[in-house]
């Protein structure tokens, strides 16, 4: 074998156990699968303060509930490339939802939601979710997913010769999950509600790696118009993540604002959130 693909290899080997500390780990010290990346560019603008709106196709990710407030079909779409530029690292963020009402005799929303995150060759993860939001009252609004969860690693030669027990017991994972949420509008004020992973899916290749439950709550108002601004809110999340690593990092708070312009052809959106601040996540 020849120094160059030696070197190669060892470099490939060297990306896996990188990916190891930032993705897997039996005694849960590090992060586990499945991290919420976040999806849809308008909640993303919103610096993910979107549990109390939830009013387009994004829903089906952020709050379930949210669907029932759509009066027609809607189709997202997001790819983003995290860090382009850096050599030798080479993410990639995919997002596909569609969401179809079917108002007849008050049968609710149906939605579909496709998620995929994949490092290069080296590890890709996806997520599929089914959809469906009712109304549970004149200003309640329910919702429910059922999600595939499902994580696949590419191992190299060097991996393999490592003679680890997660190696040699294969390469992929996939199990369901549950999210249920709620949705109060009773007027410009609205309220949201979203458990996420119910179940805690245990998605580990040799050791148990259970995904964290989430419980977001959050509050959104609705101002109006400002002059040339259109329908102005602004809202604000709270949520709390139950994972066993980084506990000081179970709670994070978001902040989000939006704003339209030329009959809704322009939007205009600004956010924070506490993550986003937290150099050790």
């Amino acid at each position: 074998m020849t120094n160059s693909k030696m070197t190669k290899i060892k470099k490939k080997t060297l990306m896996f156990i990188l990916l190891f500390l930032t993705t897997y780990q039996p005694s849960h010290l590090c992060f586990a699968a499945f991290q919420d990346m976040g999806w849809g560019a308008r909640p993303l603008g919103m610096g993910g303060a979107f549990v109390a709106i939830s009013d387009d196709v994004n829903a089906s990710w952020w709050n379930p509930a949210g669907l029932d407030q759509l009066e027609s079909r809607e189709a997202g779409f997001m790819y983003a490339k995290p860090y382009m530029g850096l050599e030798g690292l080479d993410w990639g963020l995919l997002y596909l939802s569609y969401a179809h009402p079917v108002k007849q005799n008050r049968v609710g929303v149906f939605g579909i939601n496709l998620t995929s995150f994949k490092t290069g060759s080296l590890y890709q993860e996806s997520t599929f979710s089914f959809s469906y939001a009712w109304r549970m009252g004149r200003t309640l609004h329910g919702g429910a997913n059922i999600k595939y969860l499902y994580h696949r690693y590419n191992w190299d030669e060097g991996m393999k010769a490592l003679d680890d027990p997660v190696v040699n017991s294969g390469s992929s994972r996939g199990n369901l999950s549950i999210d249920l949420g709620a949705l109060y509008r009773p007027g410009r004020t609205a309220w949201g509600l979203s458990l996420k992973n119910i179940n805690q899916p245990d998605v580990g290749l040799y050791y148990k790696d259970l995904v964290p439950r989430e419980l977001r709550a959050g509050v959104a108002h609705h101002i109006g118009d400002v002059r040339a601004m259109e329908d102005v809110v602004v809202a604000f999340d709270a949520s709390y993540r139950n994972q066993a690593w980084a506990k000081e990092n179970r709670i994070t708070l978001f902040l989000g604002a939006e704003s339209w312009f030329r009959f809704h052809t322009i939007g205009l959106r600004a956010g924070m959130n506490l993550s986003g601040l937290r150099p050790n996540e």
